[in-house]
């Protein structure tokens, strides 16, 4: 019987809760795998994502292995050799739920659920690590983190809108480079419903999704020069979005801004995806 909090304790209202309540924020959506579960379990699941939920998701598969920590909580992970997969996604408890059981195995993995508007899920219990893992020095990993933890990551992302000769290793949505004038019809990025907005931005009628579309094709596709911090973060500069780099280029997901990671001068090792991004652009816009 998986936890909730609140007063949904009957098994068959568990699935219309899940359904019931708002989409997940990005407070906490983590999968904490079984020992022994498959390295492409994180490709899997953004692949079957790419299927299931119409809007743009990252998986990143987290793991501490071969890593120096020295905090004992991180010394318990690493030891157990446990594995994440952190999904940043508006989709439901219930869509990833069924996604991670069609992708990874019902009973291979507990997913957390959290946010700050009473959303707290646990499939199928919080007690599913000590069982698994036999300790309960693992626990912290089913709250959100105070503190940076220094991952080894991997990232994998699911697309719909994107050609279907793009993979699961692509960072970026194409339909988010589109150009588009105040006044003019747009087409939307996520469900491509055409309607006209008369400011920069604009709310979609049919999805709700709201779109910043370039004013230019050359503005839409150049690259931003990124800081990044010590555990890869960046800030867009043209919505002030903070995002997490898994690879040197990255796209905003709120506004579409192509981002290129610096984190020289913090020797990050992150891996360079220049050479992949610059290929797929030059394909959907072969102009100089």
């Amino acid at each position: 019987m998986p936890h909730i909090r609140g007063n949904y304790h009957a098994a068959e209202n568990y699935i219309i809760e899940l359904h019931r309540r708002s989409p997940i924020g990005n407070e906490l959506v983590r999968i904490i795998l079984e020992p022994g579960t498959p390295s492409d379990a994180a490709r899997m699941l953004a692949k079957q994502l790419r299927v299931d939920h119409p809007r743009p998701t990252t998986v990143i598969h987290r793991s501490l292995r071969e890593k120096k920590v020295r905090r004992p909580e991180l010394k318990a992970a690493r030891d157990a050799d446990i594995a994440v997969v952190d999904v940043d996604s508006t989709a439901v408890a219930a869509v990833l739920q069924s996604a991670a059981i069609a992708a990874i195995g019902d009973g291979r993995f507990l997913l957390r659920a959290c946010d700050d508007e009473e959303l707290d899920v646990a499939y199928p219990d919080r007690n599913w690590i000590e069982r698994i893992y036999q300790t309960t020095a693992l626990d912290w990993l089913l709250e959100p983190e105070q503190d940076p933890i220094p991952w080894v990551n991997s990232a994998f992302y699911a697309i719909p809108s994107n050609p279907p000769d793009w993979d699961e290793t692509v960072p970026i949505m194409a339909t988010l480079l589109r150009v588009a004038f105040p006044g003019q019809a747009r087409a939307c990025p996520i469900c491509n419903t055409n309607y006209v907005s008369h400011g920069g931005r604009g709310q979609c009628p049919s999805c709700g999704f709201v779109a910043f579309p370039f004013l230019s094709t050359a503005d839409a596709f150049a690259w931003e020069r990124v800081p990044l911090d010590a555990f890869a973060w960046g800030q867009c500069g043209r919505c002030r979005k903070r995002s997490e780099f898994a690879a040197i280029v990255q796209q905003c997901s709120r506004c579409g801004r192509l981002m290129e990671g610096d984190g020289s001068f913090r020797s990050l090792l992150i891996p360079d995806n220049r050479p992949q991004i610059a290929m797929l652009l030059n394909a959907l816009n072969p102009e100089p």
